[in-house]
Parts: C-alpha cells; structure tokens; sequence
C-alpha cells in the first residue's frame, strides 16, 4: 500500500518556513504551535514529529551541523578534519534565525535552555575523540564561541572554520586564563 500524505522532508521544511515567516510577523511568545501548524497546513502531531517543542524550530541548523559534525566522527575522522567538513559548506544563510533574532522575537530565555541541551550533545560528540572531560568541555565551548561569533560578524568575519580554528588556538594560550585571574 502506497503511504499517503506529505513527504516528510516537505512537512519539516514547511513546518520551518511558516515557523519563522510567523516568528518574524507576530513574534515568537505570540506565536503558537497551533498557529505554525495552520500555516504549514499539518497536524499538531507532524510538528511535534519533528520538533520537540516550538523553539526547536530555531534550532535546525544547530542540530543539523551536530548531525554532521558526529557523522564524520563516525566515519572515522579526527576531530580537525570532521570540523573542517561541516564547516567547509555554512555560509550565512545556514545560520539559524534566533542568533541575531532571538531577544527581538521575545525568544531569548527558551533559545538558552535549548542551546544548553545542545551544548551538551557538543560536548558527547566531542567525546568520541577527546575522552578526558576538562578538555571535552573546553574544546566544546571553543568550537560553540566560534560559531557564534562568525554568526554574528558580518561578511567581513572570515570563515567559520578560521573562527573556530582561533577559539580553539586560544585554549593553549594560557596567559589569557592568567590575566583573567582564572588560574593563579
């Protein structure tokens, strides 16, 4: 029997388009599930398919480049070239809506608690090379400050990669954990 309805690729991009056409319109807080689902034209039940709760909508590309990121690890490569695979191929358009658009949609207290949960999942990718947790930890929040950085800088900020590379060059700079009187 042929399986009817939208194919699942097209009800998660549908989804995310009427998310944030919505988000933009109205706000994030006045903007219901109900409301994306109406304008997506599916059920309450396809959105939460695909998307835990309504924030995770702001999150795709976040969880898309973690998907990838621990796809090359699976395959085998370091941690370097895995970074430099998923990032060879962001451009700004990939750059989820929330980094610049957050607290002007009302969203910017659920945007942390779900980048923490994704800090998190960061941090067990990491994992699959670093094992000791100090560093897993460190190099996670290197690689999250160089994303976020390059996401917000303008055309001018250089690539992603280079922005995560210098967040990661600067974990062995110990002088500015000295000067910041975090180690004695």
């Amino acid at each position: 029997m042929a399986k009817t309805g939208r194919p699942r690729v097209s009800s998660r991009d549908v989804l995310e388009e009427a998310a944030t056409e919505l988000f933009l319109e109205q706000g994030y807080s006045d903007t219901s599930v109900d409301d994306i689902t109406a304008r997506a034209g599916v059920s309450r039940a396809t959105f939460f398919n695909y998307f835990p709760a309504k924030v995770d909508v702001l999150l795709v590309g976040v969880d898309r480049a973690l998907d990838a990121l621990e796809h090359e690890l699976s395959l085998g490569a370091t941690l370097s070239d895995a970074l430099s695979a998923v990032s060879q191929h962001a451009t700004r358009a990939d750059i989820p809506l929330l980094v610049k658009q957050a607290h002007t949609m009302g969203a910017a207290h659920e945007v942390e608690a779900a980048l923490a949960t994704r800090m998190v999942r960061l941090n067990h990718i990491v994992g699959l090379r670093i094992s000791e947790s100090t560093w897993r930890w460190a190099i996670a929040g290197a690689i999250a400050t160089g994303a976020t950085q390059w996401a917000r800088g303008g055309a001018e900020q250089g690539s992603l990669v280079e922005n995560i590379r210098e967040q990661l060059r600067s974990l062995s700079r110990g002088d500015q954990a000295v000067f910041q009187g975090i180690v004695p």
